[in-house]
């Protein structure tokens, strides 16, 4: 254990070349790379307080050994020696995942062409990046509820044609289900969070409601809105049970005057009103929790904007709106050049508890006389962020 090097719950490291690692429990994360290429490891102990390790991690350790179980490796402890599926055989044609198994890697079924079932159960929490990647002849893939996240890509190109997503699911990244054999999906009633492109390439079954086209879960038919049925209409009234708006959902819907956006709604996906060149006002809802990148991005028409008390707002989100003249947030995370390019913006009101530490938030806003942020921003130099504003004035209340 003093050959590790642990920072804050990750292992991010060790020093020499150990033949026999320990990881000690209370570690949450392995860092990229901190266990890779090592050809004089030979033996590697996971603890049960894991919950994510890189996709990189326990490569081109040549000499390691696995715990072995129908075409399956895994890593753990003692305790239970299946905590972690690292990888596979490349001929496996089908896997019931081992109960006990908390994560599956990343990757770990990479180049399993022959992959025709795969069973997950209750214990696993997270699916990893890419992990069922290119699968292409997977056809049957059963879900026990229990998995809490499934990462970017994990079953990109895979073959089956239906699924019901486990109701424990909170988080499916970006492109998680992008694959074009996919004809109906059932999404868990408590997701919170769909990424970028996440069921995007597909052939979809959707609900639909007054000019719109939904994904759904088994209580709510209108959970996430993916698109309008008509690209070119005026306004919309998004379902009063959606919350999640998808990703490019309303991407240069020109002739979009007016979104009505429901309470209760929890994201706006990355450029899902993009490039909306005749939207002038929106409304966002207290119940909002994350805008995503580039949402609003190249809208030049929008000028009112009503934001929530608390929010995250992603790089990007509102870059290049050129009419919007005035700017109130309450308590938000606020990330990279969220605001970037916005030449009309006159003045900006940020409350207490504020994030608003991203590079180059208000690049390019010329016009801005009137900074009004909270006493705790100011020692974080933010006079840095109106630099292109020569006459701003900056008050801390």
């Amino acid at each position: 254990m003093e050959n590790l090097i642990i920072f804050e719950g990750m292992l991010t490291g060790y020093r020499g070349k150990p033949s026999v690692i320990r990881i000690p429990e209370g570690v949450v994360e392995i860092d990229r790379y901190a266990i890779y290429g090592d050809d004089t490891l030979l033996e590697a102990s996971v603890p049960d307080s894991i919950e994510d390790i890189d996709e990189t991690n326990f490569k081109e350790c040549n000499n390691l050994k696995f715990n072995e179980l129908g075409g399956a490796y895994y890593l753990g402890n003692e305790k239970n020696p299946y905590l972690v599926l690292v990888s596979a055989d490349k001929s496996i044609t089908e896997c019931e995942v081992r109960e006990g198994c908390k994560i599956i890697m990343g990757k770990s079924f990479d180049g399993c062409e022959a992959l025709a079932r795969a069973v997950i159960p209750s214990s696993v929490k997270r699916i990893g990046f890419m992990a069922f990647y290119g699968c292409e002849n997977l056809r049957e893939l059963t879900f026990c509820e229990g998995v809490e996240r499934v990462d970017g890509c994990a079953f990109y190109d895979c073959g089956f044609e239906k699924i019901t997503l486990p109701d424990s699911l909170k988080r499916i990244e970006r492109d998680a289900f992008c694959t074009v054999s996919l004809k109906e999906v059932t999404l868990p009633g408590r997701v919170g969070y769909i990424g970028c492109g996440a069921f995007t390439h597909n052939d979809i079954k959707f609900n639909e409601h007054g000019g719109g086209y939904y994904l759904g879960s088994k209580d709510n038919p209108y959970l996430c809105f993916m698109r309008p049925k008509n690209r070119g209409l005026g306004e919309i009234s998004i379902h009063k049970d959606t919350k999640i708006i998808y990703s490019s959902a309303f991407m240069r819907c020109d002739s979009l005057v007016r979104a009505e956006l429901p309470e209760g709604l929890l994201q706006i996906g990355e450029d899902a009103f993009r490039e909306c060149s005749a939207l002038s006002a929106v409304r966002l809802p207290e119940s909002l929790e994350i805008i995503e990148d580039c949402a609003f991005a190249d809208c030049p028409a929008l000028s009112e904007v009503e934001f929530p008390g608390a929010v995250e707002i992603g790089s990007g989100a509102f870059m290049g709106c050129t009419a919007l003249s005035e700017l109130r947030l309450g308590s938000a995370v606020i990330g990279d050049n969220v605001f970037d390019s916005c030449e009309a913006l006159e003045r900006v009101v940020i409350g207490e508890g504020s994030n608003i530490y991203g590079d180059y938030i208000f690049s390019g806003c010329c016009s801005i006389r009137e900074a009004v942020l909270p006493k705790s921003a100011a020692r974080y130099n933010p006079e840095e962020q109106f630099s292109d504003s020569e006459n701003v004035k900056i008050k801390y209340v």
